[in-house]
């Protein structure tokens, strides 16, 4: 029987030539500011450069539309003969003949009209405002600027930089960088201040056209081979609010009032069941009750997971917010290395590993199966994340007071970056320390600072484990005659 459950894969293809455009939007903006940030340029004429750039870049988005909706009507196509097909065996016991879908008028024409709106919805992007990137002010406003404007901004930006005599990377240069990263393209509502990702949009909207299709074609076919029932299909880790129906038969009005009483209604809101209209009596069910009530009890079951109690349904969602959060440090790594910047692609790359190792986690302990293709990003190439680029230069090294390093712990790896503290004052503070702190114990285990003229390092002095790291302060620094 038709599922839409597996036609995620063919709406991801239709949005796949967006996520990729994507990931090189993102690089050649990162390149733009690498420039930038080298000084070796003239403003006028490399703003000029940027600018024509972004036109040629949007134009690209553009063209992969138009190719993306015409790939989404071939799924619409598609879609609307499958199901239509699976309803044949109704027409035959009632003694009718299934005409071709072609000469379903009424059918092709909803399948006409409904990839003729996904068309016209993102062709009507054309105007740079519509498309863009949301970013956040330093008071925490939400923004949103146009995709050209936007582009200019963000290596204006690093010019300015550049011009306060700042050629490394600030926190300002790489928050801008990550807020593009998070944003990605987006197709923007200014009246509303909704936006989303242009890829999820499509993606959606070829999803949502898909049901539609489904959902007329059931309800013409089901009028045409006198359907007086309605049977909804079922799945492992089912919501809960959907638990109770599918995989059951009813009758039009038992699935009306249904329907009726449900906050999210079936084939809505992200939902992946389906409906079909049946005979009733004669429409043997596609699940026995001793299989709908293992499903209940595998969606409902709950299971301890890092000290709390999940549902497996619940763990599929844990498990699609870590898809989300590995791809989002994906593109940055992806701009990042484009704009040179190695300790936040290192950064990320660390988060990438530990995310990885969780998602490893919940995979193992639910027995849920891995989604690893929605972690995937164009262009991504992994690296050695920060602890392994830092173990590999640092363990080994002996203090001043002869403990050895033998460990860089996570959270030093990720205050590297956070506090813009640089692998040659680590280096420097561990060769020339202007103090060495004495040996603390807390409820956390031994520490002591190693204090340098640009850095300071807290390890524990027993194990040579890395703790954590900071600039040195102008405090210490006037303390310690620097």
């Amino acid at each position: 029987m038709f599922s839409l459950y597996h036609l995620d894969d063919l709406a991801k293809e239709a949005s796949k030539g967006i996520a990729r455009l994507n990931s090189d939007i993102l690089r050649a903006l990162g390149k733009r500011v690498a420039l930038a940030q080298s000084g070796g340029f003239d403003r006028f004429l490399l703003l000029t450069e940027v600018d024509r750039e972004a036109d040629e870049l949007f134009l690209k988005i553009l063209k992969e539309l138009d190719r993306s909706t015409a790939t989404a009507g071939e799924v619409f196509s598609q879609a609307a003969k499958l199901f239509y097909e699976s309803t044949n065996k109704f027409y035959a016991a009632k003694g009718l003949t299934q005409i071709p879908i072609e000469q379903q008028r009424a059918i092709v024409n909803f399948v006409n009209a409904t990839a003729s709106n996904t068309k016209n919805t993102f062709m009507n992007l054309s105007n740079t405002a519509a498309i863009g990137f949301r970013v956040m002010d330093l008071d925490g406003t939400v923004k949103y600027n146009g995709f050209k404007t936007h582009y200019h901004n963000l290596v204006d930006q690093a010019i300015a930089e550049v011009a306060t005599g700042n050629r490394d990377y600030s926190s300002a240069i790489r928050n801008a960088l990550k807020q593009t990263a998070d944003s990605g393209i987006r197709v923007i509502d200014y009246e509303s201040g909704y936006s989303r990702r242009l890829d999820s949009a499509l993606r959606q909207n070829v999803l949502d056209g898909v049901k539609d299709i489904a959902h007329e074609v059931s309800m013409r076919t089901g009028e045409e081979f006198g359907a007086d029932g309605v049977e909804i299909d079922a799945h492992n880790y089912c919501a809960e609010d959907h638990l109770p129906y599918q995989g059951r038969q009813f009758t039009n009005k038992e699935f009306e009032d249904i329907q009726n009483s449900l906050p999210r209604q079936f084939g809505q809101w992200n939902c992946r069941h389906t409906y079909y209209p049946i005979i009733l009596g004669l429409s043997e069910p596609l699940y026995t009750e001793d299989e709908r009530q293992a499903m209940i009890a595998q969606s409902t079951e709950k299971i301890e997971f890092e000290g709390k109690q999940y549902t497996r349904y619940e763990a599929t969602q844990l498990q699609r917010r870590i898809e989300t959060s590995v791809r989002q440090s994906k593109d940055r790594a992806i701009i990042a290395k484009a704009s040179g910047d190695d300790l936040t692609r290192r950064a990320e790359q660390l988060r990438i590993n530990q995310l990885k190792q969780k998602y490893s986690e919940i995979t193992n302990t639910f027995k849920t199966p891995p989604a690893l293709d929605r972690m995937s990003v164009s262009g991504f190439r992994a690296v050695k994340d920060m602890r392994q680029f830092a173990e590999k230069n640092l363990v080994g090294l002996v203090t001043k007071n002869n403990i050895v390093i033998k460990q860089v712990g996570d959270h030093f790896a990720e205050r590297l970056i956070r506090r813009g503290v640089s692998l040659e004052d680590i280096l420097d503070a561990i060769a020339n320390p202007i103090s060495i702190g004495k040996t603390r114990i807390d409820d956390k285990g031994l520490s002591q600072q190693i204090i340098g003229v640009r850095a300071t390092i807290n390890m524990n002095p027993e194990t040579g484990k890395l703790i954590t790291v900071w600039k040195t302060g102008k405090r210490d620094l006037r303390k310690y005659g620097k």
